[in-house]
């Protein structure tokens, strides 16, 4: 989102739900509409989150998003884009590109090991418990249901899903987000890597600052940051 007219909170999940009105049993994506700005979510009011619920579709639902968020407040985002991210939607993509006529989406994909060990750290670190077989066996299937979702995804839209390969990112970050970039008619920026004007952004509206964009460690994970990479 470092790009102009681009802009959005940390995560969405509006289309989790079959309908605008299911958007409220989609948790925490729905309750991060009202949390505040400075810390990366939408900043509405209950009102204003409750109103999401009465779109008639997901156009409006949007439209009323757009409408009511601190983020678009303010220029140069009161025309922006709105970027709605989460990896989420890859378990249900062939029924969100069902639902969203013309959207573009880019899809981010890691090996089954970097994406094993992502997961090892969340339940070892975040989870405070111990990495077990069953802990891998569930992530497993989780990996290999997202994979036949990209593809059955793929094969229905082939001209509006972008796959951006990690590993490839890491070794080739400017060409590849060049591809991203094209996909969207956008321009890219090689300063964009930098971060500067997605911090400048932020800092407008209190958000903490986000650090550039780093190489890979010794594990061969890439430590880049998801507003920059995540699905649009």
């Amino acid at each position: 989102m470092s790009a102009p007219h681009l802009w959005g909170g940390f995560e969405g999940g509006v289309l989790l739900g079959s309908t605008p009105r299911a958007f409220a049993n989609q948790l925490p994506f729905f309750e991060w509409m009202t949390h505040p700005v400075t810390n990366l979510h939408w900043g509405l009011t209950v009102t204003q989150q409750q109103a999401l619920l009465e779109a008639p579709c997901f156009a409006d639902l949007y439209r009323r998003l757009h409408a009511s968020s601190p983020l678009y407040h303010a220029e140069p985002h009161q025309s922006s884009w709105m970027v709605d991210k989460t990896p989420a939607y890859l378990f249900d993509l062939p029924r969100i590109l069902d639902q969203t006529p013309g959207l573009p989406v880019v899809v981010t994909v890691k090996s089954r090991a970097a994406q094993l060990y992502s997961m090892q750290k969340v339940v070892v670190h975040q989870n405070q418990q111990t990495w077990t077989p069953q802990h891998e066996a569930y992530y497993t299937q989780k990996i290999m249901n997202a994979t036949q979702s990209l593809q059955k995804a793929q094969d229905k839209y082939p001209h509006r899903i972008h796959v951006v390969q990690m590993t490839e990112f890491y070794r080739n970050p400017h060409s590849v987000m060049q591809e991203v970039f094209a996909f969207l008619q956008l321009s890219w920026q090689p300063h964009y890597l930098t971060l500067q004007d997605f911090n400048r952004k932020g800092h407008a509206l209190g958000r903490p600052t986000v650090p550039a964009f780093q190489k890979a460690a010794a594990n061969g994970t890439v430590s880049a940051p998801k507003a920059l990479v995540r699905a649009v």
